[in-house]
């Protein structure tokens, strides 16, 4: 039996039409730009054995991935970042309560790099579960 292919409107690889949800689209393209399920390729001979892509991405497709992954990065500095600060302002927070007072600089430190922590968490865990884009 021979499978019915297709050209992917968006990158222009051939795939199997009953491989994908969406008509014009490759398994690959419909998930990227609009959450289909994807295929978990299995190459063979540059081949998807199970949707027949060919692993080519649109310069879209890739300028995406690239914002992403630059977003993703900036997520984990701002995490690193609000780490530093807790400390910084735990440090000044013990100083102050050595010597016998506490320190509003350090009390100042700790809600700010709290609250800065647990907003860089949440980016990052949006950005890795693809609610952001």
């Amino acid at each position: 039996m021979d499978k019915k292919i297709n050209n992917c409107i968006e990158c222009k690889s051939e795939y199997f039409t009953d491989a994908s949800k969406m008509n014009e689209f490759c398994p690959d393209c419909a998930h990227k730009l609009y959450d289909y399920p994807r295929c978990f390729h299995k190459f063979e001979n540059g081949r998807c054995i199970k949707c027949y892509w060919n692993g080519k991405t649109s310069e879209y497709i890739h300028e995406k991935k690239e914002r992403i992954t630059k977003k993703l990065k900036s997520a984990k500095m701002n995490v690193t970042l609000a780490i530093v600060i807790l400390v910084i302002a735990s440090i000044f927070m013990l100083f102050g309560l050595l010597s016998g007072g506490i320190s509003y600089f350090g009390l100042f430190g700790l809600i700010v790099g709290g609250r800065y922590f647990i907003q860089a968490k949440k980016y990052k865990k949006e950005l890795i579960e693809g609610k952001i884009r």
